[in-house]
């Protein structure tokens, strides 16, 4: 009879324990960012240099926010097996978007854990060597990714997906 019960509460542990972890790691890098990498507004020389300056805690970050919010794609399909009935038509739609949304602000986000060190790399030893045409084309590739990746995606479907 125990292990009924437990069988039962399992998906309902699980999902609480998933949302708490996205919480938590979403929130976290988000206080810290804010703090230390205050990237909005500035030119993508003093972005790139910035980031340059925080490695490798600045790529550990972004890659734990961009994993809390991966999670939201099993906290959507364990939410769905938690309360599905008969007539889920609503909740599988639900789950649907929460799928979206999780891989979309992935995406997003992914763009400072993978592109950024890299650019920025190559961005800041162009400067010094004096190559500034080769620097701004850097820059210029990862504000057209920018606007790609973190304002279409990251930005605008994940929020919508998110909301619906």
């Amino acid at each position: 009879m125990d292990s009924d019960v437990n069988e039962k509460n399992r998906p309902y542990m699980a999902a609480g324990i998933l949302m708490v972890i996205s919480i938590v790691a979403v929130m976290t890098s988000q206080i810290y960012l804010g703090a230390v990498f205050d990237w909005e507004d500035k030119p993508f020389t003093a972005v790139f240099r910035m980031y340059q300056e925080h490695l490798p805690v600045i790529q550990i970050v972004w890659f734990i926010f961009a994993l809390g919010s991966m999670l939201l794609i099993p906290v959507s399909l364990l939410l769905y097996s938690c309360f599905r009935t008969g007539r889920d038509e609503l909740l599988r739609i639900g789950a649907c978007f929460g799928v979206i949304a999780g891989f979309s602000y992935v995406i997003g986000i992914m763009r400072w854990v993978l592109l950024a060190e890299a650019l920025s790399g190559k961005y800041i030893s162009a400067v010094t060597t004096g190559a500034a045409d080769g620097g701004k084309a850097l820059a210029e590739m990862f504000d057209a990714f920018n606007v790609y990746a973190g304002n279409s995606f990251g930005e605008t479907i994940a929020p919508i997906a998110h909301a619906t």
